[in-house]
């Protein structure tokens, strides 16, 4: 499917991973479609797009793609994503107020000044603002040996990046760690609840 200098409202969009073409949405917008995507990130091109008011259904996990190339805003995202790239990176991209409430969400950074809120889940998954300028985990609550590369991951990102999402399920499963002790290792960024964050 190929999207590209248009203009749609309250669409539905398909974007099939059974294609063997790349799906391009470009130089368009979007208010209040939904989108439906089961594509891989390698059969996706999204750039200088604006999508408002949008649901962007992943139906298939999307792994290091980069969203930072259009704008977001008041949008859901459903589904599954793996170091994917959001926000301001990019001239052409930004975020605000999106919900991510039913989007599992690991490694995922988000970029922009820190004044603008968007929503995510509580607990399992963590929300770290800021993380480039230093990490507030609870000495001690776990041997951190597991975690050395992710703590260093973590503290490496670049001043832009507002924000970090790590799902504390994959942590606790790929590293061997309790997931109880990685709430008590990250319990400054631990909500029960829906939590909101300024991206």
């Amino acid at each position: 499917m190929e999207i590209r200098d248009r203009s749609l409202v309250g669409e539905e969009i398909i974007l099939d991973g059974k294609s063997a073409t790349v799906h391009f949405i470009l130089h368009s917008t979007l208010v209040d479609c939904r989108i439906r995507c089961s594509s891989k990130g390698r059969m996706l091109a999204i750039s200088d797009t604006t999508f408002d008011g949008c649901v962007f259904d992943q139906r298939v996990a999307l792994s290091d793609f980069d969203f930072t190339r259009s704008r977001f805003s008041n949008s859901k995202f459903k589904g599954k994503y793996v170091g994917v790239d959001f926000g301001s990176k990019h001239p052409s991209g930004g975020i605000s107020e999106c919900d991510f409430t039913d989007a599992s969400l690991h490694l995922c950074r988000f970029y922009g000044d820190g004044s603008v809120a968007s929503r995510f889940a509580g607990w399992p998954f963590v929300a770290i603002p800021f993380p480039g300028s230093g990490l507030r985990v609870v000495q001690g609550a776990v041997d951190v040996s597991g975690l050395e590369v992710l703590l260093g991951v973590l503290s490496r990102q670049s001043p832009e990046c507002s924000c970090v999402v790590i799902d504390m399920r994959t942590v606790s499963r790929e590293q061997s760690i309790d997931l109880e002790d990685l709430k008590a290792m990250f319990a400054p960024y631990v909500h029960e609840g829906e939590c909101e964050s300024k991206i």
